[in-house]
């Protein structure tokens, strides 16, 4: 993900709590940046989640760079009714349903 977007979502570091990693990557940027760093963040969450449930449920196993494809795929999808706009204009474009997807993934992994 790091080469992806040009080094804007980095790796946690090893040992790091999730919710230190997320403010920590989040503070003092831009709103716009922000926004779509967590846009971004939120999505690679999202599908690590979805992955993490395919390996528990239905015993399939994707790797790393599935992950990310997938990822690249749904950022792409949002891209796609902005009219080719570019993924950072769209992302802004389109975050109120991407903070309704981080709302769903929050309530799923507190369950």
């Amino acid at each position: 993900m790091e080469g992806w977007t040009g080094d804007l979502v980095r790796q946690p570091a090893q040992g790091i709590q999730i919710t230190k990693w997320w403010e920590k990557e989040l503070a003092q940027l831009p709103k716009k940046t922000r926004k779509l760093k967590a846009a971004l963040m939120t999505y690679a969450a999202w599908n690590i989640w979805k992955e993490r449930n395919r390996q528990v449920f239905n015993q399939k196993y994707g790797t790393p760079q599935e992950v990310l494809q997938e990822v690249k795929r749904k950022v792409n999808d949002r891209k796609q009714p902005c009219g080719g706009q570019s993924y950072r204009s769209c992302l802004m474009f389109k975050f109120v349903f991407l903070e309704l997807e981080f709302i769903s993934f929050y309530v799923i992994s507190n369950l």
